[in-house]
């Protein structure tokens, strides 16, 4: 997952590079700013999900306690 967000992390810089430099052709712009999006927010996703994993594993007590309290509890 970690390998995930940093691909995605330099593809988002390269895109946002390459849209850069062919602001003058406004198809070739579009393609890359569009992959920029693409994955800037897929980097987002996996860096979360990282987070998520790393406070699943540092709480793992806490989270118990708050599972084992709110089990009877029903939404």
């Amino acid at each position: 997952l970690s390998l995930l967000t940093a691909i995605s992390g330099i593809l988002s810089v390269i895109m946002f590079i390459l849209a850069s430099n062919n602001y003058h052709s406004i198809d070739n712009y579009i393609k890359y700013h569009s992959l920029w999006h693409c994955f800037i927010f897929a980097t987002a996703g996996f860096s979360s999900l990282l987070r998520y994993n790393l406070d699943e594993q540092l709480y793992q007590s806490s989270l118990g306690y708050k599972k084992e309290c709110c089990k009877n509890f029903r939404f």
